[in-house]
Parts: C-alpha cells; sequence; structure tokens
C-alpha cells in the first residue's frame, strides 16, 4: 500500500484541519462554555437536579464528540503522512 504525499492531498487535510477542525473545536467551546453558564446562572431557578444534571451530560457529549472528531482527524493525517 502506498502512501499519498501529493500536495493536493496534504492540502485537503491542512484546510480540513485549519477551517472545519477549528470551526468544530470552537463551536464546541462556545456550547460549552453556554451550557456551563447556564448551569452556573441557573437563571430564576428554573433547572432542578434534574435539570442541571441533563446540561452536564450535554456538556459531556459535546467534550466526548469533539475528542471523537479530533482523534478521526489525526488519524486521517497519519495515514497520509505517518512520519509527520
Amino acid at each position: 500500500m502506498s502512501l499519498d504525499y501529493s500536495v493536493s492531498t496534504r492540502t485537503a487535510i491542512n484546510l480540513e484541519e485549519f477551517f472545519v477542525g477549528n470551526t468544530v473545536n470552537f463551536g464546541s467551546l462556545t456550547a460549552q462554555l453556554g451550557l456551563e453558564l447556564l448551569s452556573a446562572a441557573n437563571p430564576l431557578a428554573m433547572f432542578n437536579d434534574k435539570g442541571l444534571k441533563k446540561i452536564d451530560r450535554g456538556i459531556e457529549i459535546i467534550k466526548e464528540s469533539t475528542r471523537n472528531y479530533n482523534k478521526e482527524l489525526a488519524k486521517k493525517e497519519k495515514k497520509h503522512y505517518p512520519n509527520q
């Protein structure tokens, strides 16, 4: 199996990492921050313990999906040029 070191492949991976990867990470951090602020402020005590647990679970789901996305992106990068 030959590895593809072409400029177009490297460019595509780098563009995906820069634009898509950074957008995913920024969106994830923004969503986590929003949920954390909502949980901490708990405006008008509108969330009971069950609601706060759902918010915490939502934060964990966002973190997990972001980690998984970054792992997949790293696998793709390593597959195409493993010596970097």
